[in-house]
């Protein structure tokens, strides 16, 4: 390799956006196998086969298509059976941890509504999965400049939960791809699905399940308990903190339900 003609000759915006690329393609690697590990994870606890990979392919896809051909524009049923809708439904929710850690789901107490704003994730990532491909592959789908417009005029930062919106770049005659600020705007979507995805296996039975097996295996459950019960409910929250179980909210009510599954002191 000539060093001097690949970096010499070539823009330093031009060697930042390829490396960007890169790290694109990593990162989307990267959530697959997320996604992939969550339902090997499920299908575990469940002691079945997940068929289709339906949680490791659901959680890529959005559950509503829009028509820009009207307006207002109007939504339906994707055509992805598999979409983030299926995948939830895999993970049945516990009304324990529901009421412990968000007891208005879906609805946030800023007022978003966790389900929606998953949705408008959704989209948006859908926009860099085809382009993903499109990398990947070397044929353009021709679906792009349609989801492009989707995320332009459907999807708001507000339900992304960043700052600006992330999307892809074009240069309005018909290319489409992508640059180091589009990349680090999608690494920080990435981050806000896996967040939500977090919490919806957090808030699910089976995610209830192996909170309880955790915490049984933790040494302080094991220990001997305290007569004050405001400090036994203050060691819990700090056991649960340790185990990824730091949203929920501790109390009389929490301890005694850890109790009675016997994965805390008496």
């Amino acid at each position: 390799m000539d060093l001097r003609e690949s970096v010499s000759k070539i823009s330093w915006e031009r060697q930042r956006d390829a490396i960007a690329e890169m790290t694109f393609l990593v990162a989307c690697s990267v959530f697959e196998n997320f996604t992939s590990a969550l339902q090997d994870l499920v299908a575990q606890s469940n002691g079945i086969a997940i068929n289709n990979r339906r949680i490791e392919k659901g959680f890529q896809f959005p559950a509503l298509s829009f028509d820009l051909n009207v307006s207002p524009p109007t939504s339906t049923a994707s055509s992805y059976r598999d979409n983030w809708k299926t995948a939830l439904a895999l993970l049945p929710q516990s009304a324990f941890m529901i009421g412990r850690t968000l007891p208005t789901f879906p609805t946030r107490p800023n007022g978003q509504n966790i389900l929606s704003d998953f949705e408008m994730k959704m989209q948006a990532y859908l926009l860099f999965k085809k382009l993903r491909n499109t990398i990947v592959h070397g044929n353009f789908d021709p679906d792009i400049p349609d989801q492009f417009e989707v995320v332009d005029k459907i999807v708001d930062v507000a339900a992304l939960g960043m700052n600006s919106k992330a999307t892809i770049s074009h240069d309005g005659s018909g290319e489409y791809y992508i640059t180091y600020y589009d990349v680090v705007g999608f690494v920080a979507l990435l981050l806000s699905i896996i967040r939500d995805i977090d919490f919806f296996y957090l808030t699910s039975q089976q995610g209830e399940s192996a909170l309880i097996e955790r915490l049984k295996a933790h040494r302080d459950s094991k220990a001997s308990g305290q007569g004050d019960k405001t400090k036994e409910n203050a060691r819990l929250k700090r056991t649960l903190a340790s185990l990824g179980g730091n949203q929920l909210k501790v109390d009389d009510v929490t301890r005694n339900h850890f109790i009675a599954n016997g994965a805390w002191r008496v």
